[in-house]
């Protein structure tokens, strides 16, 4: 009966009628109808009732009209239905709806809207969220996105959802970013990754985290990067890593750096380095 009303009639329904839906004839709806809804209206729609809608109608939700909902509204659309917001809505959405949103929310929207957001959202998003991120979306953001991220947020990103940083997203973090990577964070990178980073921010890089770093990666640091790790940083720098060096990363130690290894690192040299 709900999806046979008019556009009209839909229209003249008071925020107390459109409140008084069950939840069960919301889903009634149509995308055409839900985007007749004033912003008024959709303001008035409880808790159950947004609980209760699907992708595609919240996808008929303009994002002023989105911008509405209650916090308790927003922390209640299902997982599968998250996906249905539009870019311009998510992008729309306030920091206490952001606040509002779970972590299998966040796990669960599309690259294009986690691409969407603001850099004010992603300062607002909690260590939580942000840790609930997949690779997918985390190579999504953008260099902005980035940029906006504390120190904190950095190290919050999970170490599978690390993975998915492309080289050149890698080049745009601060030395702070790369200073706050975790181990775990560091370990889980690939050559190709680490090849991205400067020498000044390998320099940032804590000794487990050096040390951390798988011997396949290990041959991705620049030779700029190799002649820059200080003498703490080599001093953990396994025998495997060693081994697994290319001879050009060997012929860019300094004398300085050579004249600090020890026996065991000497020892590990191959015949081609």
């Amino acid at each position: 009966q709900l999806g046979a009303l008019t556009e009209d009639q839909l229209g003249v329904l008071s925020t107390d009628q459109v409140a008084a839906i069950s939840t069960k004839a919301i889903t009634g709806l149509t995308a055409t109808q839900v985007g007749a809804l004033s912003t008024d209206q959709v303001g008035a729609l409880t808790t159950g009732q947004v609980g209760a809608m699907s992708a595609a109608q919240l996808g008929a939700l303009e994002a002023a009209s989105v911008a509405e909902l209650s916090t308790d509204a927003i922390g209640a659309i299902s997982t599968k239905a998250i996906s249905g917001l539009s870019t311009d809505a998510v992008a729309a959405l306030t920091e206490d709806q952001i606040g509002a949103l779970s972590t299998g929310q966040i796990a669960a929207m599309k690259t294009t809207q986690i691409a969407a957001l603001t850099t004010e959202q992603v300062e607002a998003l909690s260590t939580d969220q942000i840790g609930a991120l997949t690779a997918a979306q985390v190579g999504a953001l953008t260099e902005d996105q980035i940029g906006a991220l504390s120190t904190d947020q950095v190290a919050a990103i999970s170490n599978k959802a690390i993975t998915g940083l492309t080289a050149t997203q890698i080049g745009t973090l601060s030395t702070e970013q790369v200073g706050a990577l975790t181990t775990g964070q560091v370990t889980a990178m690939s050559a190709t990754q680490l090849s991205a980073f400067s020498a000044e921010a390998v320099g940032e890089l804590s000794t487990d985290a050096i040390a951390g770093i798988s011997a396949k990666a290990f041959s991705g640091l620049s030779t700029d990067a190799i002649a820059a790790l200080t003498e703490d940083q080599l001093a953990v720098v396994t025998t495997g890593q060693i081994a697994a060096m290319k001879t050009t990363q060997v012929a860019a130690l300094t004398t300085d750096q050579v004249s600090a290894l020890s026996t065991d690192q000497i020892g590990a040299l191959t015949a081609a380095q």
